[in-house]
This record gives structure tokens, C-alpha cells and sequence, in this order.
């Protein structure tokens, strides 16, 4: 058995001879050997082949996917870092606010500046670190994007309690601010008309009797006609002829400020009225006890004439 042959004929025409060939079993389960273990290397290569694909392909796409979410988490840094502007400005701000009106500065109980890592992080001890510091140069080292990606929401979870923190601080000065515009508003502070001063607060000789008197307020001479405007906001509490002064109107301010108007030609105001800064509320005129075409302002603190000066920011 062990030396047995196959032998192969091969027959030509019919005048050639008959060719035989004699292979030994033994070579044909060689070569059929051969045969069968390449066949068995082809389709393993081939499989390692599509398997090994496979996972390239799919690296490939994990790779895509981790710089994509690399480049919106490094987007993410910058808009937060910004933010994070945004808040310490309206906090300079705020805090100035603060300063000027003479307001306590507001407590803060939160930290804009680095999170700290938790204990046994990138190394084992708590340190203080900047919330974007984790390396995103290579994609494929996904486990780096989770603590990125929690370090933002927390620095997003700051900024947010901060940004309310600010908004409510801010609605206070702007409380307080529009009860001091209020009462700026009511404190008279321009002209009430444009001209020139003839005579001004204090002692001064009588144009009529010539004897030294005193003077409650301020002379402002001009055309007949030229308006007169309130120089704050307040309410009308006479308008009509008064003795010497002529057509005269007065107007309360509040908190015990009173401006007067006299020697008008003409009055545009009734009692009760509701006027504000610079609204027109006569004309100079020459009525009452009068040298010529003026207007005599005075500005009564509490009942008693203070220098109007003293109320006039715009020169």
C-alpha cells in the first residue's frame, strides 16, 4: 500500500503511441496537501483581511467622531471663556455702581476662576486646574472628552448661578438709581430762561426808594416774550397775579424746594399742573413792580430764599 502508483494514460492519434504516466500515491497527497493548505491561506487572509477592515473603518469613524466633538468642546472653551469676560465685567461694573452710590458690596460665595479636580485625578492629589487643560490632540483617546465635557458643564452650572447672582445685584442699582433720578429730576438745576443777570441774590439798593434791601432771588433781563421754562420737575401751586411781582407762578419741587417766577407777560401753567425739567411755562414780561422787561427768579428752601446759584448746573 505504502508504494502504490495511479498510473495516467494519455492516448493520442491513431497512429501515435499511448504515453503513460505513473505517479506515486504519495505525491498526490502531497500536492493535494499543498493544495488544501493554500486554498486554507487564501480564505484566512482573506477573512483577516475583512476583519482588520473592518476595524479601520471603524477606528476611522471613532477617530472622525472624537475630533469633531474635540473641535465643538474647544468651540465650547472659547464661548465660555468669553462668557466668563462677559461676567467678571458686569461684576467690575456693578461693583463700581456700588462705589459711587455709596452701597455696600455685594458678597460672593462662588469661584469664577479654575475647578478643581477631584482627588486621585491625573496623579492622585486635588489640584487646581485650568477646566480645559485635558489634551484633545489625539482623537481617538475618547475616555479624555468625558471629564472635559464635565468640566464645562460645570463651568457653564458657575457662570449661570453668577450671571443671576449679577442680574439681581443690578436690579437693585437700578432701584436705587431711579429713585436718585427722581430726585434729581426734582432738583432744579438750568435757567429757567436765557439772558442777563441784572441783579443777583443778597443785598442791594432799591431801584425805586434807593435803600439797601435784600434780595431774594436772581434778575434775568431779556426781550419781552422770550419763554421761561421749569428748571426741575414739580407741580404748580400758584399761577396768577401777586402784588408786586406781577404775573407769577410757583412751583413745588418737593422735599420742601420751591422755585418762583415773577414779572411774567404771560402764564401757560394752571394750578394742579404736572410739569417737567424744561417745559415752557411763560414768557418774560415787564408786570408788577418792574424797571423793564425781566425775569425775577428765586428758589425757596423751606420757606426761607437760598442763593439760586447754589441750583444751577449749566451755565
Amino acid at each position: 500500500m505504502r508504494n502504490q502508483s495511479y498510473t495516467l494514460m494519455v492516448v493520442g492519434g491513431a497512429h501515435q503511441d499511448v504515453r503513460r504516466l505513473t505517479v506515486h500515491r504519495r505525491r498526490v497527497l502531497s500536492v493535494f496537501g499543498l493544495v488544501v493548505a493554500g486554498f486554507v491561506v487564501v480564505v484566512a487572509s482573506f477573512v483577516h483581511s475583512i476583519v482588520i477592515g473592518g476595524s479601520a473603518i471603524e477606528a476611522g469613524a471613532l477617530r472622525a467622531e472624537n475630533a469633531l466633538l474635540a473641535e465643538r468642546l474647544a468651540a465650547l472653551r472659547t464661548k465660555t471663556t468669553a462668557l466668563a469676560d462677559d461676567v467678571r465685567s458686569i461684576e467690575r461694573a456693578d461693583e463700581d455702581l456700588r462705589a459711587l452710590a455709596d452701597l455696600p458690596a455685594r458678597s460672593r460665595e462662588l469661584a469664577m476662576g479654575p475647578l478643581r479636580s477631584p482627588a486621585g485625578a491625573a496623579g492622585g492629589a486635588a489640584s487646581d486646574i485650568e477646566p480645559f487643560s485635558i489634551p484633545l490632540s489625539d482623537p481617538s483617546q475618547a475616555d479624555g472628552l468625558l471629564p472635559a465635557s464635565e468640566l464645562l458643564e460645570g463651568r457653564v452650572d458657575v457662570l449661570r448661578t453668577e450671571g443671576v447672582r449679577a442680574r439681581r445685584s443690578l436690579e437693585d442699582l437700578v432701584g436705587y438709581y431711579a429713585a436718585r433720578e427722581q430726585l434729581l429730576a426734582s432738583t432744579p438745576s438750568v435757567w429757567p430762561t436765557r439772558g442777563w443777570v441784572t441783579s443777583v441774590f443778597g443785598g442791594r439798593d432799591d431801584p425805586f426808594t434807593g435803600g439797601r434791601v435784600m434780595h431774594a432771588g436772581i434778575d434775568l433781563a431779556a426781550a419781552e416774550g422770550t419763554q421761561v421754562v421749569a428748571p426741575a420737575a414739580g407741580t404748580i401751586t400758584f399761577a396768577s397775579e401777586n402784588g408786586s411781582y406781577g404775573k407769577f407762578i410757583a412751583i413745588d419741587h418737593g422735599r420742601g424746594i420751591v422755585t418762583q417766577y415773577g414779572h411774567l407777560s404771560r402764564i401757560l401753567v394752571k394750578v394742579g399742573d404736572t410739569v417737567t425739567r424744561g417745559q415752557h411755562i411763560g414768557a418774560i414780561g415787564n408786570t408788577g413792580r418792574s424797571t423793564g422787561p425781566h425775569l425775577h427768579y428765586e428758589v425757596r428752601l423751606n420757606g426761607i430764599p437760598v442763593n439760586p446759584r447754589n441750583y444751577v448746573l449749566e451755565w
